[in-house]
């Protein structure tokens, strides 16, 4: 009778473990993708604070990343403020602050609300830029409270101008990432661990940016991070991934741009084993970002497209997806 219920115990714990994380990797590959739509940069007088705004709709071809490929209409909207100030000599301050509302018509379980704080110190050193700062992020999901999260982040970095056309950069951050309803799942097949789920983040990203002429920019960037979660059960989320990436952004003329960015990124999963195999799993996302701006006095009209093909060992893992985003933004 003890070996019944303790089978029964196993199976319900392996269930258990297969819906949740099935829902939780979504959240996982979604946020990851957090802003979705990036406003335009614009230069900010001293003691002036900026702030833009926009509206956007557009269709994703497959909401929960899987091979049923469920597409859905969405609506964005995204205000954003970005304030800058000497404090002594040599030394700036600036603040970043970005509200994101992403909701979907139809699987309103994946709609979210993100708001992004980030702060930065900044010195000039000769052609050489020293800083530090902290990148906060509340991801909040109003219909499954399941993803919602509190990512802490704290970054140093140093940028040297190499000539007045080439600028390269090292950047490192460390942060926690704080699951507020997850929990860090299971000890063992017959033990709860009642505890959130927290994850460590260690990244290292290096950029090069070229101003290859007036109208044209290039950048290459590459990141190393490693992602170390208290959830135990075989530590289903820890990995290390590399990502390396190329854009560039061309201008037409003066009130109209093309932007590309193409990324590539490899996931290797420390202990995750593929379904009903003793190898570990591997992942290997690309990204295709395109998009098109056009400026009228102080507002954006933009039109992007984008395609996202994750390839895995895990035939569960793997997806495709299409998105479709036009929109309109405004300064003021």
């Amino acid at each position: 009778m003890r070996a019944k219920r303790y089978y029964f115990l196993i199976i319900f714990s392996l269930l258990f473990f297969s819906s949740s994380y099935c829902f939780s990797q979504i959240n996982e590959e979604k946020a990851e993708r957090l802003p979705r739509e990036e406003l335009p940069q614009v230069n900010l007088p001293t003691y002036k604070l900026k702030m833009q705004a926009g509206v956007f709709t557009g269709f994703d071809s497959n909401v929960y990343l899987d091979n049923t490929r469920k597409g859905d209409v969405f609506q964005e909207f995204i205000y954003a403020l970005k304030f800058n100030k000497p404090l002594t000599e040599g030394i700036n301050f600036n603040f970043r602050y970005t509200l994101d509302y992403f909701n979907y018509s139809e699987a309103t379980d994946y709609s979210n609300l993100l708001n992004w704080f980030v702060f930065d110190i900044n010195k000039k050193i000769s052609n050489f830029t020293i800083g530090t700062g902290a990148d906060i992020s509340f991801l909040y999901y109003p219909d499954n409270k399941e993803g919602d999260f509190v990512f802490h982040k704290g970054f140093v970095y140093i940028g040297n101008d190499l000539t007045n056309k080439i600028y390269h950069q090292i950047k490192v951050y460390y942060g926690t990432k704080r699951y507020l309803y997850e929990k860090a799942l299971f000890d063992t097949a017959t033990t709860y661990q009642d505890k959130e789920r927290q994850d460590k983040r260690q990244q290292y990203e290096y950029l090069i940016s070229y101003k290859f002429s007036d109208k044209l920019n290039l950048r290459l960037r590459s990141n190393f991070y490693i992602n170390d979660s208290n959830a135990r059960y075989i530590d289903f989320y820890d990995y290390k991934a590399n990502s390396g990436s190329f854009g560039f952004d061309y201008k037409f003329s003066s009130r109209s741009y093309f932007l590309f960015d193409y990324l590539y990124e490899k996931k290797n999963y420390t202990t995750r084993t593929v379904t009903n195999r003793d190898y570990r799993q591997k992942d290997r996302l690309s990204v295709v970002n395109l998009g098109f701006y056009y400026f009228i006095n102080k507002n954006v009209v933009s039109l992007k497209y984008a395609h996202r093909d994750n390839f895995s060992n895990d035939k569960l893992s793997r997806y495709s997806e299409n998105m479709m985003t036009c929109g309109w933004q405004a300064f003021f």
